[in-house]
C-alpha cells in the first residue's frame, strides 16, 4: 500500500547559516520486480510540498495501471544523460547539441551525475543550482536556467521511456533574471560607423545588419544569387552555422526566417562596391580563390564564422572609439529605428524573420510602450484640443468603413 509521510527537517539559511525547521514529504510505494517477480518496497523522499508528493504518487499509480512503469534503480544521471545526448545528436542542430553537451559535461554530471536517476530529488537540483550560482563558476542566471531546462528536458524523456515516473525538475521555478537594456546605435552613430568602415570588408556586413535587420549567420550566408537587382530584393534562405567540426551553409531554423526583403538604395550602392572588391580579389588570387558565391566572405572567398565577424567588429569599434555594442545590436538598432519611424509592428516582425509578432513586441517592449503613449496623446489632441480634427468632406453624420 502506497503512503505519504511527513517528517521534520532542518536546513541552513542566509550567510550566517542559521538553522531553521521545516517539513518534507516522503512517498513509500511498492512494485513488482520484473526480473524476480517479487514485490519490492521503495521510497521517493524529499518532496517540498504534499501536493508534489501526491502528484508523484498519482503518476506512479497510473503507470502501474497502464503497465508502463519500469524501475531502473542502478542507472545513474550521468549514464542516462550520456545516452540521451547520443539520441539528441541525431535531431538537434550542431550548435544546439554542443550547448546541451557542455551543460551536461561541465555543470550537471560533475555535481549530480553519480545519483541514481530514480532517486534524484528536486532538492538535488536546487542544490546544483545553488552551487552554480557561486562566483567561481562565473555563470549568469540565464545560463543556469538553461542548464536546469536541459536537465528537465532529459528527465521528461526519461518519463516517456518509463525509466522514471516523475520529472522532479518540472516544478522548480526559474531564477528571476532582470532584463538589461541592450545598447544600440541611433541614426547618426550608424552613419558615423559606416563612414569609418567605408571600403573595409566590414562595410557590407554592417549595412546588411543595420539597414536590413539580418542576423549574423544570415549576413554570412547571403549569396549573390539571392539578390535580385531588378526588383531590388534579397531572399534570405540560408545561414552560416556550426556543422560537425566546422562552419558551413545551413538552412534556416524556422519557416518565418526564410523571407524576401526589399533592399534600400543605400545598401544597393554598398553591394555594388562589395562586388567590385571581390572581383579584384578574385583576379589577384586566381585559381586559389574559393568560389562560394557569398556576398560576405574573407579575402580568399572563404566562409567566415559568426564568432570571427563579431570579434572583428568589436576590435574595429574599439579602434575608432565608438560606443561599445555587439554586431547583433545592429539588428536591434534597425528594428528600433523602424519602429520609431512608425513602421507597423507586424511589418517589422516580418522583416526580422520572427515567427510571432509577440516576439517582436516582447524584445522591443520599450519602443512599443512609447508608441502606446503617443497613441494616447493623439486621442487627447483629437478630443481635447477644441478643434475638429476629424473633418468629413461629405458632412455625413456617420461613415461606414469596410474592412477587408
Amino acid at each position: 500500500m502506497a503512503s505519504i509521510r511527513k517528517r521534520e527537517i532542518q536546513y541552513k539559511v542566509g550567510k550566517d547559516g542559521n538553522v531553521r525547521k521545516g517539513f518534507a514529504y516522503d512517498v513509500y510505494y511498492s512494485y513488482k520486480n520484473p526480473a524476480t517477480g517479487k514485490l519490492k518496497r521503495t521510497s521517493k523522499k524529499g518532496f517540498k510540498t504534499k501536493e508534489e508528493a501526491k502528484a508523484f504518487l498519482i503518476e506512479f499509480e497510473n503507470n502501474k495501471i497502464r503497465g508502463t512503469f519500469r524501475a531502473n534503480t542502478k542507472l545513474t544521471v550521468r549514464d542516462y544523460l550520456t545516452t540521451w545526448l547520443e539520441v539528441k545528436k541525431q535531431s538537434k542542430a550542431t550548435s544546439t547539441f554542443v550547448n546541451y553537451s557542455n551543460y551536461v559535461r561541465k555543470h550537471i554530471s560533475p555535481h549530480i551525475g553519480g545519483i541514481c536517476i530514480s532517486e534524484l530529488l528536486s532538492e538535488d537540483i536546487i542544490r546544483l543550482r545553488k552551487e552554480l550560482l557561486k562566483p567561481k563558476y562565473g555563470l549568469k542566471k540565464v545560463t543556469i536556467n538553461s542548464v536546469v531546462m536541459v536537465l528537465s528536458m532529459a528527465l521528461s524523456d526519461a518519463v516517456k521511456q518509463k525509466i522514471i515516473v516523475y520529472n522532479v525538475a518540472r516544478d522548480i521555478d526559474s531564477l528571476k533574471v532582470q532584463k538589461k537594456e541592450v545598447p544600440i546605435y541611433d541614426v547618426q552613430q550608424i552613419k558615423k560607423l559606416l563612414r569609418v568602415m567605408e571600403g573595409s570588408d566590414l562595410e557590407c556586413p554592417i549595412a546588411l545588419a543595420a539597414f536590413c535587420g539580418l542576423r549574423r549567420g544570415e549576413v554570412l550566408g547571403l549569396k549573390w544569387s539571392d539578390i535580385n537587382e531588378e526588383s531590388k530584393t534579397m531572399h534570405i534562405r540560408q545561414q552560416v552555422a556550426l556543422i560537425d567540426d566546422g562552419f558551413g551553409l545551413k538552412e534556416l531554423k524556422t519557416k518565418s526566417s526564410n523571407r524576401i526583403i526589399n533592399i534600400p538604395n543605400v545598401v544597393l550602392d554598398i553591394l555594388n562596391k562589395q562586388k567590385l572588391r571581390q572581383n579584384t580579389n578574385r583576379l589577384k588570387i586566381g585559381v586559389d580563390y574559393n568560389e562560394h558565391n557569398l556576398v560576405c566572405c574573407d579575402y580568399l572567398g572563404r566562409i567566415m564564422s559568426p564568432g570571427y565577424l563579431s570579434e572583428k567588429f568589436g576590435d574595429n569599434i574599439s579602434r575608432y572609439n565608438l560606443p561599445k555594442i555587439t554586431f547583433h545590436s545592429l539588428r536591434h538598432s534597425y528594428a528600433t529605428i523602424m519602429l520609431n519611424q512608425n513602421a507597423p509592428l507586424k511589418i517589422v516582425s516580418t522583416l526580422l524573420g520572427h515567427a510571432r509578432i509577440s516576439t517582436t513586441a516582447d524584445v522591443y517592449m520599450k519602443v512599443v510602450d512609447e508608441k502606446k503613449m503617443e497613441a494616447a496623446k493623439m486621442i487627447d489632441e483629437v478630443f481635447l484640443s477644441g478643434k475638429d480634427n476629424c473633418k468629413n468632406p461629405k458632412n455625413e453624420r456617420f461613415r461606414i468603413i469596410k474592412l477587408h
